[in-house]
């Protein structure tokens, strides 16, 4: 009987987590795939999978949707609500203190899907912000459907994990070190961090430009960002 042969690779499991309707599955298509879809997928039941480089290191990131912390066991965690629905917002805590008890390892990132809404904000980018930072969570907002920082946010993730691990805690079957391997074996393949231009791990939150430090806006003040609608950017 032939035995199966698994030649070792970089795995890493990103878990998108949030209230009902808030867009986790666009989020993970739109990554993945490249394109916005209304359709719900049943992401839970088919997962999607995406191959990065970071630091020369092919990993195999695989994205799947969840119900509660403890039903994955992710290294990346990212928490979802819509800046329209006070409910989403309400429940980002249940969902964190749950990480934090069945996960207390995962990288955890706060995240603003619909960013490109503009009218019938109820969660402003400031009350998110300031959540986020008494948590010590980095916080983003995104846009599925325009595409805005979704890229960079789940980039952000896989760097985190890379940093926190390093690249060995990543390999899949896990290696079986022997006593003479050292732990400055580890930092030597430990993938740094790159930056550039679309990277946003240099900052702890990012916001729509259309939104400001709150929601609402003078009639004036709107009417001068006509044309601007729609448009993330990092701050």
């Amino acid at each position: 009987m032939s035995q199966e042969n698994h030649t070792p690779e970089h795995r890493l499991t990103i878990a998108v987590i949030g209230d009902h309707g808030v867009g986790k599955s666009s989020l993970i298509n739109r990554y993945t795939d490249r394109v916005f879809s209304t359709e719900v997928a049943d992401v839970q039941k088919e997962q999607k999978h995406r191959k990065v480089t970071v630091g020369g290191v092919d990993i195999n990131v695989t994205l799947t949707v969840i119900k509660k912390p403890q039903q994955s066991d992710a290294k990346g965690l990212m928490i979802v609500y819509d800046p329209c629905n006070e409910d989403s917002f309400n429940v980002v805590n249940k969902y964190y203190e749950q990480a934090k008890k069945h996960a207390p390892d995962a990288c955890i990132v706060l995240v603003a899907n619909k960013c490109d809404v503009v009218e019938g904000r109820v969660i402003g980018f400031s009350v998110a912000r300031d959540y986020a930072a008494g948590k010590e969570l980095p916080f983003f907002e995104l846009s599925a459907k325009n595409d805005s920082n979704v890229e960079q946010t789940f980039q952000l993730i896989v760097n985190m994990v890379i940093q926190k691990f390093g690249a060995d805690g990543l390999i899949y079957p896990p290696m079986v070190r022997s006593s003479s391997t050292s732990s400055s074996g580890r930092k030597d393949k430990k993938v740094t961090k790159e930056k550039s231009s679309g990277d946003l791990s240099s900052d702890r939150s990012s916001e729509c430009s259309d939104h400001g430090d709150d929601d609402h806006k003078s009639g004036k003040e709107k009417k001068s960002r006509k044309g601007k609608k729609d448009k993330c950017i990092i701050s």
